[in-house]
């Protein structure tokens, strides 16, 4: 079902829980009507917004799959976690947006994120947390961990990895990589 005003979380002003059962369910959380910046977080049970106010958030379990929507403001999102073997979507939409990712997915789970249409540039930004990191223009990938999927996006940096591996490039992206507990490598 649908709870709220299709495309505004703002009128879901309290906590909302969503457990998928035995069959799992498809969670969509719509913020695509928005016209103002929002700042959202995804971790392995929740999906909130800290600005603007008004939305209570979502907590979740048993899902089959989570799509988070924003709006057309300069939004950003953070993703601390994810749920392991649920594929999660992250759409962006047309203004600058910033996506923080700490982490790779677990190995059953894939992150899909989308900048939207091109403004003026949509960030990727990515903390590989010590891990190797394999760049195929894309998509980012690590050993025994999930996918990160990415299209859209204008600029990428790349954090804290160990060994990096290109195997492609997007002419699209410019490409960041940082080494060093953040200060950027100068060979």
């Amino acid at each position: 079902g649908v709870i709220g005003v299709p495309g505004l979380l703002t009128p879901v002003a309290g906590a909302v829980t969503v457990d998928g059962g035995a069959d799992g369910a498809n969670l969509v959380v719509d913020g695509s009507g928005a016209g103002v910046a929002a700042d959202y977080a995804i971790s392995s049970t929740t999906v909130t917004r800290s600005v603007p106010a008004g939305f209570g958030g979502v907590t979740y379990s048993s899902l089959s799959s989570l799509v988070l929507t924003v709006g057309a403001g300069a939004n950003v999102v953070d993703v601390t976690s994810l749920a392991a073997g649920i594929p999660t979507t992250v759409n962006s939409n047309a203004s600058e947006d910033t996506v923080n990712v700490t982490a790779f997915p677990p190995a059953t789970s894939t992150l899909n994120l989308d900048g939207g249409p091109h403004v003026v540039g949509d960030t990727f930004n990515f903390d590989a947390m010590g891990s190797p990191v394999t760049f195929s223009g894309t998509q980012l990938t690590s050993p025994g961990l999930g996918a990160i999927n990415y299209v859209n996006f204008e600029t990428l940096n790349v954090t804290n990895a160990g060994p990096i591996t290109v195997v492609g490039v997007n002419n699209d992206n410019t490409l960041t990589l940082t080494g060093n507990g953040g200060a950027p490598d100068s060979g």
